[in-house]
């Protein structure tokens, strides 16, 4: 796990934007992490939730959603979201400066999440192709990829692929992978057309924030989610991130968090494939189950993830 701190703005507030309120938290980013904080501390006074889109994104379905038009994979949140802007950071001071005044914080959680430029465009583009080729610029992302290729196959494309097969999770992750996807009849290359772009942080911040062991800045300021620099954007692992900082908050003092991959992919033939592995962060676990069973799950997952708005804590403990 990375220690120490990221590079993040940290000039002082202007001297004229308005202090709207002093919170007890402040909560940045609606994104799987900082939904799950929310949810969690919501009743506690003086917490704030703020996010430059009101729309919740459910990133696990919009492969499938894109490609396979099956289903939308985004809801409109509640009116609690403050839909601002964050246009600066100071940690010190534990301020907060939005598009529309100033925040103040005994308690900030930084969850703003990461983008990835031109990435409808590529999924448009390829389902548009009969030929797709698919990599992704980082190792971390492999499984964005293959995914995209699965979908793209069940079309009767004739796809193929150009990368690894997740082996930072493991050997035995990935020759399951790597079976799976030569039985479909993706051919393997060495250059795709279709490129997974890298995450990048969205401003203010200049570069993903490095936590501590406990997911801690500093005394106060948490991080979750993808602006972590702790290797794969996933999900799973980013709402994971939001109960244990929750947790953390809820007992008043600073909890060890353990990273954990966790991903069900979809073969497009009627199975699933379950990944678990803590490998990527000096862990000894790995396990790779496939099965109908984890499928139905998956979609189970789409579907009441998207109806709770983000809120769905039990998979912490998958």
């Amino acid at each position: 796990m990375s220690l120490g701190l990221g590079k993040i703005k940290r000039s002082k507030p202007q001297a004229n934007s308005e202090t709207k309120s002093k919170n007890s938290m402040l909560i940045l980013g609606a994104g799987y992490a900082g939904l799950n904080v929310y949810y969690r501390i919501r009743r506690r006074v003086g917490v704030r939730i703020i996010a430059s889109s009101d729309m919740f994104v459910f990133e696990t379905a919009r492969l499938r959603s894109v490609i396979l038009n099956k289903q939308n994979y985004y809801v409109q949140l509640p009116s609690y979201i403050i839909k601002e802007t964050v246009t600066d950071l100071d940690i010190d001071s534990r301020q907060v400066i939005t598009n529309h005044g100033r925040y103040e914080a005994d308690i900030i959680v930084i969850a703003m999440g990461s983008i990835r430029s031109g990435l409808d465009k590529i999924l448009y583009s390829a389902t548009k192709s009969d030929r797709p080729s698919i990599a992704s610029e980082s190792r971390f992302d492999e499984y964005i990829a293959l995914q995209m290729a699965l979908y793209l196959n069940s079309k009767k494309k004739q796809v193929s692929y150009a990368g690894g097969f997740m082996d930072w999770l493991g050997e035995e992750v990935s020759k399951t992978v790597r079976s799976v996807v030569e039985e479909s009849g993706i051919k393997i290359v060495d250059k795709a057309d279709y490129i997974i772009p890298a995450p990048q942080p969205p401003a203010p911040l200049d570069s993903f924030i490095k936590v501590d062991e406990n997911l801690m800045i500093k005394d106060g300021v948490y991080a979750a989610g993808d602006i972590v620099d702790m290797g794969p954007k996933l999900g799973e692992m980013s709402m994971k991130m939001g109960i244990h900082v929750a947790n953390s908050i809820n007992v008043g003092r600073p909890l060890r968090f353990e990273p954990m991959f966790t991903y069900i992919m979809d073969t497009s033939s009627g199975k699933g494939i379950h990944i678990k592995s803590n490998l990527p962060w000096r862990g000894s676990y790995q396990s790779v189950k496939v099965s109908a069973l984890r499928l139905l799950f998956k979609r189970f997952i789409e579907r009441y993830y998207i109806y709770r708005k983000g809120n769905m804590g039990f998979l912490a403990l998958l």
